[in-house]
């Protein structure tokens, strides 16, 4: 009898464990939102002028005006918030930015909960600087 309670119990314990193992395993297989890019933004905005990604500046259309980057179209993340989303395949290569990297999180994640899969955070505008990319307003390079 001692040893049948000692079996229920390591039965009980490996149950738990694989059931615990099986949750993390299936949630860390689930496809995310990338966060960073081996890319320069030069490759990032070829690929949107041949029409094969697109880029969204998710900032305010003030913010967009007063300076962005080559190829990137304004589309702020409020409208996204809204239920407003682009109208084109869903495994279009999309990448966002923002100021700070806080709406483009935000953007990205609101992207892939409308079922986009290859969506990428560029961050910041610091950020995409680093990547290459210089900022323009209007013909002016900022």
């Amino acid at each position: 009898m001692k040893y049948v309670g000692m079996v229920v119990i390591i039965i009980l314990t490996a149950g738990v464990w694989f059931v615990l193992t099986g949750r993390n395993h299936a949630t860390t297989t689930k496809p995310t939102v990338a966060q960073t890019t081996s890319q320069n933004y030069a490759s990032i905005a070829k690929q949107a002028q041949t029409g094969t990604a697109m880029i969204y500046d998710v900032r305010t259309q003030d913010e967009y005006a007063a300076g962005h980057f080559a190829e990137a179209t304004n589309f702020p993340v409020q409208d996204m918030s809204a239920g407003e989303l682009p109208a084109f395949s869903k495994d279009t290569p999309i990448y966002v930015y923002c100021r700070s990297g806080n709406r483009s999180r935000t953007a990205a994640d609101v992207l892939k909960k409308a079922g986009f899969t290859h969506v990428t955070d560029l961050g910041g505008l610091e950020t995409v600087k680093r990547l290459g990319g210089v900022l323009s307003t209007a013909g002016d390079t900022l």
